[in-house]
């Protein structure tokens, strides 16, 4: 993996994993203590390479990084409730529109680097989740999607594009409009009876080796 954009993504999947595991660990130690501390060294574990690979001093092994997440994915997978392991596309397309919020917000005080933080977090969760299933569902919404969250040029400006170069809050809430209606129309469409099941299956490979994967 070569593109510095995929890196940080992947970074940023990590860390908020991380801190979903955090606000739940423990819970989870009262259910399984020694699980629970082996899932805690591993997050600590995939930490290492991928700082090393954002900073550039040191080419992460991919082998490493599959093994470690698999070996993750399996202990949360025992550990945790299966009540909590239902997904919920409502439920995603809540916390994006949240962390979409806080980047207006952060754009509004002049903190944009708290904006790119929340719009990374709003992407990550649209990655392991929607965007999973309009893979197979609706590819080409899944590139507009992709397009607003990053550099997209079209007339609606990506927000990563809008972000980096400290566009002012109007621009940015343009974009932030259009992507709102994309993603009403994904929500919309994921959410009907015609959905196919085959693209469910599609949320449940592991996030961390497939974007660490793409290239």
């Amino acid at each position: 993996m070569t593109k510095e954009i995929e890196i940080q993504e992947t970074v940023t999947f990590r860390d908020g994993a991380a801190a979903a595991f955090a606000d739940l660990q423990n819970l989870l130690d009262a259910r399984d203590p020694a699980r629970t501390a082996r899932a805690a060294e591993l997050f600590e574990t995939l930490h290492v390479p991928l700082a090393a690979a954002t900073t550039q001093t040191e080419v992460a092994d991919p082998d490493l990084i599959q093994a470690n997440a698999d070996q993750l994915t399996a202990l949360l997978t025992e550990i945790m409730p299966v009540e909590w392991q239902q997904g919920s596309t409502s439920g995603d397309f809540d916390v994006i529109a949240s962390m979409l919020d806080q980047m207006e917000g952060a754009v509004r005080a002049r903190e944009y680097e708290l904006a790119e933080s929340a719009r990374l977090e709003a992407y990550a969760i649209m990655e392991v989740g929607p965007e999973a299933r309009l893979i197979v569902f609706a590819p080409q919404l899944k590139l507009r999607l992709e397009e607003l969250f990053w550099n997209g040029q079209s007339e609606a400006k990506g927000l990563a594009y809008l972000i980096k170069n400290q566009a002012p809050l109007g621009e940015i809430n343009t974009s932030r409009a259009v992507l709102d209606t994309e993603l009403a129309a994904a929500q919309e469409l994921l959410s009907a009876d015609s959905a196919p099941l085959a693209v469910i299956t599609n949320a449940g490979s592991s996030f961390f080796a497939r974007a660490w994967k793409r290239s």
